[in-house]
């Protein structure tokens, strides 16, 4: 990192500069973007809750008698039983992406290398995170 002031280099960590003391500005933290993709377990999961109703629901027209209208709301349950679970079927590569943009490393600030998140030091230099 060059200081503003001056130019010279300093370290990335540095609030001060070494040659001529002015104070650094601190980095503009970039926030996280957001997550622009649903969660496709989450409609997977809606899906087996509405299932669980049309088959509860279904047995109101079975003690009034009415045997096709609760054959088709059952059909509708199987309907969204299997749709859900062609919906966690086809995304498991979405899945996993998001499994893996989930396990943040930190960055260690003198070496540069990755360290996992609960890390209390660094794995290259032992330098403390």
């Amino acid at each position: 990192m060059k200081c503003p002031n001056c130019g010279a280099d300093i370290p990335e960590i540095s609030r001060f500069c070494l040659s001529c003391g002015k104070e650094i500005p601190a980095p503009k933290q970039v926030p996280p973007q957001q997550q622009s993709d649903p969660d496709p377990n989450g409609y997977a999961m809606l899906l087996f809750g509405l299932s669980f109703m049309m088959f509860f629901f279904s047995l109101a027209p079975i003690f009034m008698g009415l045997w096709l209208g609760a054959l088709l709301m059952a059909g509708i349950g199987c309907l969204l039983v299997a749709t859900g679970i062609y919906l966690l079927r086809s995304n498991k590569e979405q899945i996993e992406k998001m499994r893996e943009e989930a396990a943040v490393k930190v960055k260690c600030r003198y070496c540069g290398g990755l360290n996992e998140q609960s890390a209390l030091r660094c794995g290259s230099c032992g330098a403390a995170l």
